[in-house]
């Protein structure tokens, strides 16, 4: 049986690489993507959930290269690193549902995880 979901993903100022606020119908988790650049702008915002988890990407042309979180109850603010043992369970953290963190993550030219260490080794 296909199980399908519907989610929005609220753009602020209509940049893909910006802030971006997503929600899943029939859910009450809303996550907030924040790139580490946008964090005056994102504490500005209205739309930003005043309680609950946040997310603070550090990214380089959409790449990830860190993840932050921190629980917030005024605003956002960073409190905790975090480390996962597995592209996926990252993969999964930052972009919810089942996701391969293999396939997920990319370079600049378009590399998977995937085709530049696993496939490497062989």
């Amino acid at each position: 049986m296909i199980s399908l979901e519907t989610s929005t993903m609220q753009l602020i100022g209509g940049d893909l690489d910006g802030i971006r606020i997503c929600r899943v119908e029939g859910e009450s988790l809303v996550t907030s993507v924040i790139p580490r650049d946008n964090l005056l702008e994102a504490k500005q915002l209205p739309d930003i959930p005043p309680r609950g988890i946040c997310y603070l990407l550090d990214e380089d042309h959409g790449n990830l290269n860190r993840v932050y979180t921190g629980q917030t109850t005024q605003g956002v603010t960073l409190e905790d690193n975090l480390e996962f043992n597995s592209p996926s369970a990252t993969a999964v953290f930052t972009l919810g549902g089942r996701r391969n963190g293999w396939t997920e993550w990319i370079n600049n030219n378009g590399d998977t995880l995937d085709a530049l260490y696993r496939k490497g080794m062989e």
